[in-house]
C-alpha cells in the first residue's frame, strides 16, 4: 500500500526517532571517493571515527550526534576520556531538564510519558560509554521496558509493556535491543523457551510476541502499510536475533531474510519508502551480522557481484562541520539528490556503526554484544590498506538540507592514531585519541608487523549459541553449563561439512573442506540437567 501525503510525513516523522530514510537512488561508486574495505574494516571503522569524533566535538543527548556517536566510539574502542566526560555530562544535563520539569518522569524511570524509545537510544549510549544504565544519577533506564516500574506480573496486561509499545514496531524493537545489550535482568527472571507460554517473570516473551505479530505477510516488516521496509524489518531481525533458538522467531527471520534477498537491487542497495539510501543498507548490515550472517560472502545478499557492503560505500563523501568542506575527512551522504551526494550526519551514524558491525563479526564478536568490554582480543588485525593523504584545502559548501565470547590470553590495546585536525580558523582541534581504559580491542590504524600465526583452535569457555571457524581448522567448546561441567553427547551434525566430537569435557568441532564458506550448520549435543535431558543447538558458521 502507497502512502502518501500527510500520512506519509507523520509516519516518516515518527521512524525518525530512530533511523532516517529518504529519497534518491544508489550510484556506482566513484573510484577517487570511495575507500578500499580492507580484511577486517580496521580503515572504514577508524575512518569513521575520525570523522565523528572532529564533527562530535561536543556530544549531546539525541539521535544524531549523541547515543548512536557514542556507540561507533564506545564499541569500537575509539572513544576517549574528554569525549565521554562530555557526552555523560551533555546527557546528564538532559535529564535535569526533564526531571525539573516533570518531577513525575524521573520517579517512573522515564524519559518521555509515551515515546520509550527515549530509554532504548539512551542505554544504547549509556551502555556504549561505559555507565551504569540501572543508576545513571539515580535514573534506571531499563526499569520501564523491564515492566519493573509498576510491578505486578510481566505480561500483555503490564502497564509497562502497554507504555513501551505505544510508539509501535520501533518502541518493541529497541526496548528488546537495550535490554539485552545491557544485559539487565529483573529479579528471579527466567529464559524465554516458549513463546506460546506467558513467562511471568519477563517481558522479554512478550517483545517477541508483538514482533512477530507485527510480522507481513511477505515476510518483513514496516512502520506502516502492508509491504515490508528495509529498516524496519532488519531492525526488527536485529531484536529477534538472540531468540532464534526458538522455532517461531526462527521461521520469521528465515521469512524476513528472504524477502529481503528478493529486494535487493543489482546495485546491492535497499530502497526504502520507495527510494535507495544508505541507512536502510546500514541496517541490513546489522541485520546480518547480528545473525552471524557475512554480508559479503552469502550468496543471497549479493546481486550482480554486488555486495551490500559494495553499496554502502558507494555513499562515501567528503565531510561537512558547520557548511565547511573537510576532505581530511570521509562521511556517508543520505543519498543522491539532484546529482549531488551530500554528507549527511545521520548517515554517516548508521554507515558507522554497521561498519563497526562488520569489524565486530571479523572478531567473531556483535555490535549489540553485552559484555563486549570484557572480551579480549583474539582475530589478529589485517594491515589496513594505507590510502594517500588528501592535501586539498578545505572549500565551502552550501548549506545541507534537512558471536561467542572467547577467553585466550589478553592482549594490549594497540595505539590509535586519528587522522590529524585540518587547520581550519573556526574549528578547534579535535582532541587527539589515548588508549580506552574500558575497551582492549580499538582497530588499529597503522602498519603493523606480520601477526604471528593464529592458533589452529580457538578456546571458547562455555557452550554457546553461535560460533565461527575457518575452512579446514578446528574450535574447542568446553561443555560448560552456567559455570558448571557437564557430560554431553553430540545429537546430530552435518557429517559431509562437520566433524565433531567428544573429549575430556571438550566440543571440538572441525569445518572439513566440503563445508560452504559463509554457511551456518547446526550442531544438536544433549546432556542431562537433573533428571532431564536437554538439548542445545550450537549454530557454526564457516568462514
Amino acid at each position: 500500500m502507497r502512502v502518501k501525503g500527510a500520512k506519509k510525513r507523520v509516519a516518516i516523522a515518527l521512524a525518525a526517532a530512530l533511523v532516517v530514510s529518504g529519497i534518491g537512488y544508489v550510484p556506482k561508486a566513484d573510484a577517487e571517493s570511495v575507500t578500499q574495505v580492507t580484511g577486517d574494516y580496521s580503515q572504514e571503522v577508524n575512518e569513521v571515527c575520525d570523522t565523528i569524533e572532529f564533527v562530535v566535538s561536543d556530544p549531546a543527548f539525541g539521535s544524531a550526534g549523541g547515543e548512536w556517536a557514542a556507540l561507533i566510539l564506545g564499541r569500537s574502542g575509539r572513544m576517549t576520556e574528554e569525549w565521554k566526560t562530555k557526552y555523560l555530562a551533555a546527557v546528564k544535563s538532559s535529564f535535569d531538564e526533564i526531571e525539573a520539569k516533570s518531577p513525575e518522569l524521573k520517579e517512573a524511570n522515564k524519559l518521555s510519558s509515551r515515546n520509550l524509545t527515549e530509554n532504548s537510544r539512551a542505554i544504547i549510549g549509556l551502555y556504549s560509554a561505559g555507565a551504569d544504565v540501572t543508576d545513571f544519577y539515580g535514573w534506571n533506564l531499563c526499569a520501564p521496558l523491564a515492566g519493573d516500574n509498576v510491578g505486578g506480573d510481566k505480561t500483555e496486561e503490564s502497564q509497562d509493556y502497554k507504555d513501551t509499545i505505544w510508539q509501535g514496531i520501533n518502541g518493541t524493537v529497541y526496548a528488546l535491543i537495550a535490554l539485552d545489550y545491557a544485559g539487565y535482568k529483573s529479579e528471579g527472571e527466567t529464559e524465554v523457551t516458549d513463546v506460546t507460554e506467558e513467562n511471568t517473570t519477563t517481558l522479554r516473551d512478550d517483545y517477541i510476541c508483538k514482533i512477530l505479530e507485527l510480522q507481513l505477510a511477505d515476510g518483513g516488516w514496516a512502520f506502516y502499510g502492508d509491504s515490508s521496509d528495509p529498516d524496519i524489518t532488519m531492525m526488527a531481525v536485529q531484536a529477534l536475533s538472540k531468540y532464534t533458538y526458538l522455532p517461531k522467531v526462527n521461521d520469521a527471520v528465515e521469512s524476513a531474510l528472504a524477502v529481503m534477498s528478493s529486494k535487493q537491487n543489482d546495485q546491492g542497495g535497499y530502497a526504502s519508502w520507495g527510494s535507495v539510501n544508505s541507512e536502510s543498507i546500514s541496517q541490513v548490515i546489522c541485520g546480518l551480522t547480528m545473525l552471524g550472517i557475512d554480508p559479503t560472502t552469502d550468496e543471497r545478499f549479493i546481486k550482480n557481484g554486488n555486495t551490500i557492503v559494495d553499496a554502502l560505500k558507494s555513499f562515501n563523501v567528503e565531510c561537512q562541520k558547520d557548511n565547511v568542506t573537510y576532505s581530511e575527512y570521509r562521511g556517508y551522504a543520505h543519498a543522491e539528490q539532484n546529482g549531488v551526494m551530500k554528507y549527511n550526519q545521520m548517515a554517516t551514524e548508521q554507515a558507522g556503526y554497521a561498519m563497526v558491525a562488520l569489524w565486530c563479526q571479523k572478531k567473531g564478536q556483535k555490535l549489540y554484544q553485552n559484555g563486549f568490554r570484557d572480551i579480549p582480543d583474539t582475530t589478529p588485525t589485517s594491515t589496513p590498506v594505507v590510502t594517500p593523504e588528501v592535501t586539498e584545502a578545505p572549500t565551502a559548501a552550501p548549506s545541507e538540507p534537512a558471536v561467542p565470547t572467547v577467553t585466550p590470553v589478553q592482549s594490549e590495546n594497540p595505539d590509535v592514531v586519528p587522522t590529524p585536525t585540518p587547520k581550519a580558523p573556526e574549528v578547534s582541534k579535535a582532541p587527539e585519541t589515548t588508549k580506552t581504559p574500558e575497551t582492549t580491542n580499538a582497530p588499529e590504524t597503522t602498519k603493523t608487523p606480520s601477526a604471528a600465526k593464529a592458533p589452529e583452535t580457538t578456546v571458547i569457555s562455555k557452550i554457546v549459541k553461535k560460533a565461527a571457524v575457518e575452512k579446514g581448522k578446528k574450535i574447542t567448546i568446553k561443555t560448560v553449563v552456567n559455570g558448571k561441567k557437564v557430560k554431553c553427547k553430540v545429537a546430530s551434525y552435518n557429517k559431509k561439512a562437520l566433524k565433531v566430537t567428544v573429549k575430556n569435557g571438550k566440543l571440538v568441532i572441525k569445518a572439513k573442506k566440503k563445508a560452504k564458506a559463509g554457511k551456518t550448520y547446526k550442531v544438536v549435543i544433549k546432556y542431562k540437567k537433573g533428571k532431564k535431558t536437554v538439548k542445545k543447538t550450537v549454530k557454526i558458521t564457516v568462514k
